[in-house]
Protein backbone atom coordinates (compact mmCIF):
# COMPACT_ATOMS: atom_id res chain seq x y z
CA UNK A 1 0.00 0.00 0.00
CA UNK A 2 1.21 3.57 -0.90
CA UNK A 3 2.28 6.75 1.09
CA UNK A 4 -0.94 8.33 -0.09
CA UNK A 5 -3.16 5.00 0.09
CA UNK A 6 -2.58 4.89 3.69
CA UNK A 7 -4.06 8.05 4.04
CA UNK A 8 -7.08 7.73 1.68
CA UNK A 9 -10.86 9.24 3.30
CA UNK A 10 -13.37 10.17 1.65
CA UNK A 11 -14.00 14.31 1.42
CA UNK A 12 -17.02 16.12 1.57
CA UNK A 13 -18.01 18.50 -1.40
CA UNK A 14 -17.08 20.83 0.78
CA UNK A 15 -13.96 20.40 1.38
CA UNK A 16 -12.87 19.39 -2.57
CA UNK A 17 -14.82 23.16 -2.62
CA UNK A 18 -12.47 24.90 -0.36
CA UNK A 19 -9.47 23.24 -1.97
CA UNK A 20 -11.14 25.21 -5.55
CA UNK A 21 -12.31 28.23 -4.08
CA UNK A 22 -9.32 30.09 -3.79
CA UNK A 23 -8.50 29.93 -7.78
CA UNK A 24 -12.32 31.10 -8.71
CA UNK A 25 -12.80 33.77 -5.68
CA UNK A 26 -9.82 36.55 -7.80
CA UNK A 27 -12.20 35.55 -10.42
CA UNK A 28 -15.56 36.74 -9.45
CA UNK A 29 -16.60 39.11 -12.62
CA UNK A 30 -15.85 36.56 -14.53
CA UNK A 31 -18.31 34.09 -12.49
CA UNK A 32 -21.12 36.82 -12.49
CA UNK A 33 -20.55 37.00 -16.46
CA UNK A 34 -20.98 33.24 -17.19
CA UNK A 35 -23.95 33.39 -14.37
CA UNK A 36 -25.82 36.07 -16.57
CA UNK A 37 -25.42 34.84 -20.09
CA UNK A 38 -25.93 31.12 -19.15
CA UNK A 39 -29.35 32.62 -17.34
CA UNK A 40 -30.36 34.00 -20.60
CA UNK A 41 -29.44 31.36 -22.63
CA UNK A 42 -31.82 29.18 -20.58
CA UNK A 43 -34.55 31.60 -20.38
CA UNK A 44 -35.03 32.65 -24.31
CA UNK A 45 -35.84 29.05 -24.63
CA UNK A 46 -38.87 29.10 -22.22
CA UNK A 47 -40.26 31.32 -24.87
CA UNK A 48 -40.99 29.37 -28.32
CA UNK A 49 -43.83 27.30 -26.60
CA UNK A 50 -45.79 30.40 -25.48
CA UNK A 51 -45.43 31.73 -28.87
CA UNK A 52 -47.10 28.32 -30.49
CA UNK A 53 -49.50 28.79 -27.90
CA UNK A 54 -50.60 32.25 -28.91
CA UNK A 55 -50.18 31.43 -32.78
CA UNK A 56 -52.93 28.63 -32.16
CA UNK A 57 -55.28 29.85 -29.78
CA UNK A 58 -55.42 33.28 -31.12
CA UNK A 59 -53.44 34.27 -34.05
CA UNK A 60 -54.78 31.52 -36.61
CA UNK A 61 -58.49 30.93 -35.05
CA UNK A 62 -58.97 34.64 -35.69
CA UNK A 63 -56.91 34.61 -39.14
CA UNK A 64 -54.85 38.06 -38.17
CA UNK A 65 -52.09 37.40 -40.18
CA UNK A 66 -49.47 40.63 -39.00
CA UNK A 67 -49.58 38.33 -35.61
CA UNK A 68 -48.55 35.41 -37.86
CA UNK A 69 -46.39 37.22 -39.47
CA UNK A 70 -44.99 38.44 -35.71
CA UNK A 71 -44.79 35.68 -34.25
CA UNK A 72 -43.00 33.66 -36.62
CA UNK A 73 -40.35 36.05 -36.62
CA UNK A 74 -40.25 36.33 -33.15
CA UNK A 75 -39.31 32.59 -33.20
CA UNK A 76 -36.23 33.14 -35.69
CA UNK A 77 -35.06 35.91 -33.11
CA UNK A 78 -35.56 33.15 -30.55
CA UNK A 79 -33.49 31.02 -32.28
CA UNK A 80 -30.93 33.34 -33.29
CA UNK A 81 -30.32 34.92 -29.55
CA UNK A 82 -30.49 31.45 -28.45
CA UNK A 83 -27.62 30.45 -30.19
CA UNK A 84 -25.52 33.32 -29.69
CA UNK A 85 -26.17 32.83 -26.07
CA UNK A 86 -25.18 29.56 -25.83
CA UNK A 87 -22.15 30.10 -27.52
CA UNK A 88 -20.90 32.56 -25.23
CA UNK A 89 -22.29 30.50 -22.59
CA UNK A 90 -19.99 27.66 -23.43
CA UNK A 91 -16.83 29.11 -24.50
CA UNK A 92 -16.81 31.53 -21.19
CA UNK A 93 -17.48 28.16 -18.93
CA UNK A 94 -14.75 26.33 -20.81
CA UNK A 95 -12.09 29.58 -20.79
CA UNK A 96 -12.81 30.01 -17.13
CA UNK A 97 -12.59 26.41 -16.05
CA UNK A 98 -8.94 26.18 -18.13
CA UNK A 99 -7.67 29.46 -16.36
CA UNK A 100 -8.11 27.93 -13.05
CA UNK A 101 -6.79 24.47 -13.50
CA UNK A 102 -4.07 25.97 -15.12
CA UNK A 103 -3.38 27.81 -11.69
CA UNK A 104 -4.23 24.85 -9.53
CA UNK A 105 -1.95 22.45 -11.94
CA UNK A 106 1.23 24.67 -11.19
CA UNK A 107 0.65 24.90 -7.53
CA UNK A 108 0.07 20.92 -7.18
CA UNK A 109 3.44 20.54 -9.76
CA UNK A 110 5.25 23.00 -7.10
CA UNK A 111 4.34 20.98 -4.31
CA UNK A 112 5.71 17.72 -5.79
CA UNK A 113 9.02 19.64 -5.79
CA UNK A 114 8.74 20.11 -2.16
CA UNK A 115 7.82 16.50 -1.12
CA UNK A 116 10.29 14.25 0.23
CA UNK A 117 12.04 11.47 -1.34
CA UNK A 118 10.71 8.95 0.74
CA UNK A 119 7.58 10.07 -1.11
CA UNK A 120 8.85 9.19 -4.36
CA UNK A 121 10.30 5.87 -3.10
CA UNK A 122 6.49 4.67 -1.90
CA UNK A 123 4.56 6.48 -4.53
CA UNK A 124 4.69 5.05 -7.98
CA UNK A 125 5.14 7.42 -11.02
CA UNK A 126 1.95 6.19 -13.02
CA UNK A 127 -0.18 7.59 -9.49
CA UNK A 128 1.30 10.65 -9.46
CA UNK A 129 1.16 10.98 -13.21
CA UNK A 130 -3.06 10.13 -13.11
CA UNK A 131 -3.57 12.45 -10.11
CA UNK A 132 -1.95 15.57 -12.37
CA UNK A 133 -3.25 14.70 -15.46
CA UNK A 134 -6.86 12.99 -15.28
CA UNK A 135 -7.75 13.56 -11.86
CA UNK A 136 -7.27 17.48 -12.85
CA UNK A 137 -9.09 17.13 -15.92
CA UNK A 138 -11.94 15.69 -13.99
CA UNK A 139 -12.31 18.91 -11.57
CA UNK A 140 -11.91 20.82 -14.67
CA UNK A 141 -14.96 19.14 -16.07
CA UNK A 142 -16.29 20.01 -12.75
CA UNK A 143 -16.11 23.37 -12.89
CA UNK A 144 -16.68 23.94 -17.04
CA UNK A 145 -19.78 22.40 -16.89
CA UNK A 146 -21.40 22.92 -13.22
CA UNK A 147 -22.74 26.52 -13.45
CA UNK A 148 -23.59 26.10 -17.06
CA UNK A 149 -25.72 22.78 -16.63
CA UNK A 150 -26.94 23.95 -13.14
CA UNK A 151 -28.53 27.28 -15.33
CA UNK A 152 -29.40 25.48 -18.47
CA UNK A 153 -31.04 22.17 -16.31
CA UNK A 154 -32.14 23.71 -13.20
CA UNK A 155 -33.59 27.24 -14.34
CA UNK A 156 -35.48 25.73 -17.41
CA UNK A 157 -36.44 22.87 -15.62
CA UNK A 158 -38.18 25.02 -13.06
CA UNK A 159 -39.49 27.83 -15.47
CA UNK A 160 -40.97 25.27 -17.90
CA UNK A 161 -42.68 23.31 -15.27
CA UNK A 162 -44.38 26.89 -13.68
CA UNK A 163 -45.36 27.48 -17.16
CA UNK A 164 -46.99 24.21 -17.39
CA UNK A 165 -48.43 24.09 -13.82
CA UNK A 166 -49.77 27.53 -15.38
CA UNK A 167 -51.56 26.02 -18.09
CA UNK A 168 -52.35 22.90 -16.44
CA UNK A 169 -52.23 22.06 -13.14
CA UNK A 170 -53.45 18.71 -13.27
CA UNK A 171 -50.97 17.84 -15.85
CA UNK A 172 -48.88 19.08 -13.86
CA UNK A 173 -49.53 17.05 -10.77
CA UNK A 174 -48.51 13.69 -12.93
CA UNK A 175 -44.72 15.10 -13.05
CA UNK A 176 -45.19 15.55 -9.53
CA UNK A 177 -45.97 12.13 -8.80
CA UNK A 178 -42.62 10.98 -10.54
CA UNK A 179 -40.10 13.39 -8.22
CA UNK A 180 -39.77 11.00 -5.69
CA UNK A 181 -38.94 8.27 -8.09
CA UNK A 182 -35.95 10.96 -10.19
CA UNK A 183 -34.88 11.82 -6.30
CA UNK A 184 -34.26 8.10 -5.13
CA UNK A 185 -32.42 7.32 -8.52
CA UNK A 186 -30.03 10.27 -8.37
CA UNK A 187 -29.44 9.07 -4.53
CA UNK A 188 -28.88 5.34 -5.71
CA UNK A 189 -26.63 6.33 -8.52
CA UNK A 190 -24.65 8.81 -6.53
CA UNK A 191 -23.80 6.13 -3.38
CA UNK A 192 -22.83 3.32 -6.06
CA UNK A 193 -20.57 5.38 -8.37
CA UNK A 194 -18.13 7.25 -6.37
CA UNK A 195 -16.49 3.99 -4.96
CA UNK A 196 -15.96 2.59 -8.54
CA UNK A 197 -14.49 6.20 -9.48
CA UNK A 198 -12.02 6.40 -7.26
CA UNK A 199 -11.03 2.63 -7.94
CA UNK A 200 -11.09 2.79 -11.38
CA UNK A 201 -8.95 5.87 -10.76
CA UNK A 202 -6.31 4.65 -8.84
CA UNK A 203 -6.11 1.30 -10.88
CA UNK A 204 -5.52 3.72 -14.17
CA UNK A 205 -2.80 4.88 -11.80
CA UNK A 206 -1.41 1.25 -12.02
CA UNK A 207 -1.46 0.77 -15.16
CA UNK A 208 0.32 3.79 -16.09
CA UNK A 209 2.70 3.04 -13.98
CA UNK A 210 3.91 -0.19 -15.25
CA UNK A 211 3.31 0.78 -18.72
CA UNK A 212 5.79 3.63 -18.02
CA UNK A 213 8.13 1.86 -16.38
CA UNK A 214 8.77 -0.41 -19.03
CA UNK A 215 8.93 2.06 -21.24
CA UNK A 216 11.91 4.16 -19.44
CA UNK A 217 13.08 0.59 -18.75
CA UNK A 218 12.40 -1.05 -21.39
CA UNK A 219 16.67 -2.62 -21.73
CA UNK A 220 16.69 -3.94 -18.38
CA UNK A 221 13.36 -5.89 -19.14
CA UNK A 222 14.90 -7.34 -22.78
CA UNK A 223 18.57 -7.42 -20.94
CA UNK A 224 17.42 -9.80 -18.29
CA UNK A 225 14.24 -11.42 -20.84
CA UNK A 226 11.21 -10.61 -19.14
CA UNK A 227 9.09 -9.73 -21.32
CA UNK A 228 6.47 -12.61 -20.86
CA UNK A 229 6.51 -11.68 -17.00
CA UNK A 230 5.45 -7.48 -17.49
CA UNK A 231 3.11 -8.70 -20.22
CA UNK A 232 1.37 -10.97 -17.84
CA UNK A 233 1.82 -8.28 -15.02
CA UNK A 234 0.25 -5.61 -17.14
CA UNK A 235 -2.67 -7.81 -18.43
CA UNK A 236 -3.77 -8.43 -15.00
CA UNK A 237 -3.47 -4.60 -13.92
CA UNK A 238 -5.41 -4.08 -17.39
CA UNK A 239 -8.22 -6.29 -16.43
CA UNK A 240 -9.03 -5.30 -13.30
CA UNK A 241 -9.45 -1.79 -14.93
CA UNK A 242 -11.28 -2.88 -17.55
CA UNK A 243 -13.94 -4.60 -15.12
CA UNK A 244 -13.89 -1.48 -13.11
CA UNK A 245 -15.07 0.19 -15.97
CA UNK A 246 -17.82 -1.92 -16.90
CA UNK A 247 -19.15 -2.33 -13.93
CA UNK A 248 -19.56 1.51 -13.39
CA UNK A 249 -21.18 1.51 -17.17
CA UNK A 250 -23.33 -1.02 -16.20
CA UNK A 251 -24.44 0.96 -13.28
CA UNK A 252 -24.58 4.31 -15.92
CA UNK A 253 -26.73 2.18 -18.28
CA UNK A 254 -29.42 1.61 -15.18
CA UNK A 255 -29.45 4.98 -14.44
CA UNK A 256 -30.17 6.69 -17.49
CA UNK A 257 -32.42 3.53 -18.74
CA UNK A 258 -34.65 4.56 -15.48
CA UNK A 259 -34.69 7.72 -16.11
CA UNK A 260 -36.00 7.70 -19.56
CA UNK A 261 -38.72 5.01 -18.63
CA UNK A 262 -40.10 7.62 -15.84
CA UNK A 263 -39.83 10.25 -18.44
CA UNK A 264 -41.50 7.82 -20.78
CA UNK A 265 -44.41 7.31 -18.36
CA UNK A 266 -44.92 10.92 -17.46
CA UNK A 267 -44.92 11.56 -21.20
CA UNK A 268 -48.02 9.05 -21.90
CA UNK A 269 -49.58 9.69 -19.21
CA UNK A 270 -50.07 13.57 -20.11
CA UNK A 271 -50.59 12.81 -23.83
CA UNK A 272 -53.79 10.87 -22.62
CA UNK A 273 -55.10 12.53 -20.04
CA UNK A 274 -54.24 15.96 -21.92
CA UNK A 275 -56.00 14.31 -25.17
CA UNK A 276 -58.88 13.84 -23.46
CA UNK A 277 -59.29 17.12 -22.17
CA UNK A 278 -58.94 18.91 -25.18
CA UNK A 279 -61.46 16.75 -26.98
CA UNK A 280 -64.15 18.07 -23.76
CA UNK A 281 -62.99 21.25 -24.66
CA UNK A 282 -61.93 21.29 -20.88
CA UNK A 283 -58.21 22.39 -22.24
CA UNK A 284 -57.42 24.63 -25.39
CA UNK A 285 -55.52 23.15 -28.01
CA UNK A 286 -52.55 25.77 -28.04
CA UNK A 287 -51.93 25.24 -24.28
CA UNK A 288 -52.00 21.84 -25.14
CA UNK A 289 -49.57 21.92 -27.83
CA UNK A 290 -47.28 24.55 -25.57
CA UNK A 291 -47.77 22.11 -22.69
CA UNK A 292 -46.19 19.30 -25.28
CA UNK A 293 -43.58 21.78 -26.35
CA UNK A 294 -42.41 21.87 -22.61
CA UNK A 295 -42.59 18.29 -22.17
CA UNK A 296 -40.69 17.68 -25.25
CA UNK A 297 -38.14 19.86 -24.59
CA UNK A 298 -37.55 18.78 -20.59
CA UNK A 299 -35.72 15.56 -21.22
CA UNK A 300 -32.66 18.05 -22.29
CA UNK A 301 -32.41 19.51 -19.36
CA UNK A 302 -33.08 16.41 -17.37
CA UNK A 303 -29.80 14.76 -19.08
CA UNK A 304 -27.59 17.44 -18.23
CA UNK A 305 -28.45 16.91 -14.66
CA UNK A 306 -28.40 13.77 -14.89
CA UNK A 307 -24.66 14.46 -16.30
CA UNK A 308 -23.97 16.94 -13.69
CA UNK A 309 -24.23 13.87 -11.22
CA UNK A 310 -21.91 11.52 -12.88
CA UNK A 311 -19.24 14.73 -13.61
CA UNK A 312 -20.01 15.71 -9.90
CA UNK A 313 -19.30 11.99 -8.80
CA UNK A 314 -16.14 11.30 -10.82
CA UNK A 315 -14.42 14.93 -9.56
CA UNK A 316 -15.24 13.93 -5.81
CA UNK A 317 -13.48 10.71 -6.20
CA UNK A 318 -10.47 12.83 -8.21
CA UNK A 319 -10.93 15.94 -5.60
CA UNK A 320 -10.11 12.78 -3.02
CA UNK A 321 -7.02 12.42 -5.06
CA UNK A 322 -5.69 15.70 -5.21
CA UNK A 323 -6.25 16.60 -1.74
CA UNK A 324 -4.51 13.60 -0.72
CA UNK A 325 -1.88 14.96 -2.68
CA UNK A 326 -1.90 18.68 -1.53
CA UNK A 327 -2.16 17.54 2.25
CA UNK A 328 0.72 15.18 1.84
CA UNK A 329 3.83 15.65 4.62
CA UNK A 330 6.53 18.46 3.52
CA UNK A 331 9.65 16.26 5.55
CA UNK A 332 11.47 19.28 5.08
CA UNK A 333 10.09 22.67 5.91
CA UNK A 334 12.10 25.73 5.38
CA UNK A 335 12.36 28.45 8.49
CA UNK A 336 10.69 31.73 7.93
CA UNK A 337 13.28 32.97 9.32
CA UNK A 338 16.39 31.90 7.36
CA UNK A 339 18.46 33.73 5.44
CA UNK A 340 19.63 34.01 2.34
CA UNK A 341 23.85 33.11 2.35
CA UNK A 342 26.27 35.40 1.33
CA UNK A 343 28.43 34.52 -1.94
CA UNK A 344 30.85 31.81 -1.07
CA UNK A 345 34.43 31.44 -1.87
CA UNK A 346 37.37 29.08 -1.36
CA UNK A 347 36.76 25.55 -0.45
CA UNK A 348 33.83 24.05 1.51
CA UNK A 349 34.61 21.63 4.40
CA UNK A 350 32.67 18.80 6.21
CA UNK A 351 33.00 18.29 9.89
CA UNK A 352 31.55 16.34 12.09
CA UNK A 353 28.18 16.18 9.10
CA UNK A 354 26.04 12.70 8.73
CA UNK A 355 22.74 12.21 7.10
CA UNK A 356 20.39 9.38 6.10
CA UNK A 357 17.43 8.72 3.57
CA UNK A 358 16.45 5.70 5.86
CA UNK A 359 17.39 5.34 9.74
CA UNK A 360 20.44 3.26 10.31
CA UNK A 361 21.61 4.10 6.71
CA UNK A 362 24.04 6.80 6.55
CA UNK A 363 24.78 7.96 2.77
CA UNK A 364 27.32 10.43 4.16
CA UNK A 365 29.17 10.21 7.54
CA UNK A 366 31.93 12.99 8.09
Amino acid sequence: MSWLEKRKRTHSIKEIFKIIWPYISHRKKFLILITVVSFFASIIGLISPLLVRELINNAIPNEKINLVWTIGLSLLGVAIFGGIMTFFSRFYAAKFAQQVIFELRNDIYEILQQLSLEFYDDENTGQIMTRVTTDLNAIQSLISFTLRLVMNGLVFFIGAYVAMLVMSWKLGLILVALFPGFIWLVHWFSTKVRPLFYQARRQFGDVTSILQENVTGAHVVRGFAQEESEIAKFDESNVIYRDLRIKTQIYRAIYFSTMTLLIGIGSTLVIAIGGIAVTRQELMLGDFIAFLSYLALLPGPTRQLTWLVGILQRALASGDRIIELIEAKREVQEDPKAIDPPKFKGEIAYQSVSFEYEEGRLILDG
